[in-house]
């Protein structure tokens, strides 16, 4: 059956009578907001719709393939985990308030102490590597405090100077 009339010929139900019925007219076309046809527009014009995607588009890729021979994936290991460090935390930080700066760089000079009962349950072999780890951290975010505030001082002494220089 073709829409390009309102009235179609249906057979009627009573099959005493040959008469036609009338469809009723199709429904309005949708109202939709500007910004709901601008939306649309630009998604046409990108490729596509925003938000109506078809069957297709929403499935998930296929699962890696067991039997692959191409280059495997690295392992993770424990040293690509960096410890969370005080230094590090006063870097961040420094940013707020510039002298968590200075206090970081205290880091590169103080020796790294534990207590006795520092980690009872490792051996002292693993002691002393996870003590190496966290002082090289430790040292590598100082350093950084130490960078900041260098750079902190010379962008502070550019802007006194501009600013006495700009009063003369």
């Amino acid at each position: 059956m073709s829409r390009e009339s309102e009235t179609t010929a249906i057979p009627s139900l009573d099959s005493r009578t040959s008469s036609t019925a009338t469809l009723p007219p199709p429904p309005p076309p949708s109202h939709h907001s500007p910004r709901q046809v601008r939306d649309d527009a630009l998604g046409e014009f990108f490729g596509g719709r925003r938000g109506h995607r078809t069957r297709s588009q929403c499935r998930a890729p296929p699962p890696y393939s067991p039997d692959w021979e191409g280059e495997k994936l690295p392992g993770y290991t424990s040293s690509d985990f960096e410890v969370d460090t005080v230094a590090r935390h006063l870097f961040k930080y420094g940013f707020f308030f510039p002298l968590f700066w200075a206090i970081g760089v205290y880091f590169l000079f103080s020796p790294m102490r534990v207590t006795a009962d520092w980690q009872p349950d490792k051996t002292e072999e693993e002691k002393a590597k996870m003590l190496t780890e966290m002082k090289e951290a430790e040292v590598k975010w100082a350093k950084r405090c130490l960078w900041a505030l260098l750079s902190f001082f010379v962008c502070l002494v550019i802007l006194i100077v501009a600013v006495v220089v700009s009063r003369h």
